[in-house]
Parts: C-alpha cells; structure tokens; sequence
C-alpha cells in the first residue's frame, strides 16, 4: 500500500528528483532554494513506497466562478511525475 501526503520541508530535494527525473531536467542549486522559500505557498504531495518517495504532483489555488455569481476555492492539479519502476500500480 502506497502513502499520498503532503510532504514535508525535509523532503523538498526528493521531491524534485523524482519530478526532474521524470520529465528529464537537471535542477540548478538555485532552484532547490526556490523551492524551499516557496514552499510554504504550495500544497506538493507525493506518493510513498515505504520511505521512498516515488511519485509527486503540485496542487495550485484558483478560485471558480459557480452558477448565480458565486466564487470557490479550488485546487489544480499540475506537474504529476511517477518514478518508472511504481507506473500503473
């Protein structure tokens, strides 16, 4: 059984290897620290096989407009990576 979470701000650098690792980018030194100062503005959540994180997505806020002119919150799911080895589990 797989754990989804939100992760944690040790798991930044993780993250972002499996995400680079999958759509084939090579992170810089400055981007691991934008992403740690971002990272209390965004929802990362990631897929865990025991301890080893093996997928990752990003969710945005965005608001939706709703019939008779209402707003919501809503989240948009972007930047799904899943490390070869756990596809189509």
């Amino acid at each position: 059984m797989f754990e989804v979470r939100l992760i944690t701000r040790d798991e930044i650098a993780a993250f972002i290897r499996v995400h680079s690792m999958v759509y084939g980018r090579h992170p810089s030194e400055a981007y691991f620290r934008q992403a740690n100062e971002r990272f209390e503005e965004q929802r990362d959540i990631a897929a865990f096989d025991g301890d080893t994180l093996v997928g990752s997505s990003v969710i945005h806020d965005f608001r939706l407009t709703v019939p008779g002119g209402g707003v919501q919150r809503a989240g948009g799911i972007t930047n799904v990576a899943v490390q070869p080895t756990h596809r189509r589990r």
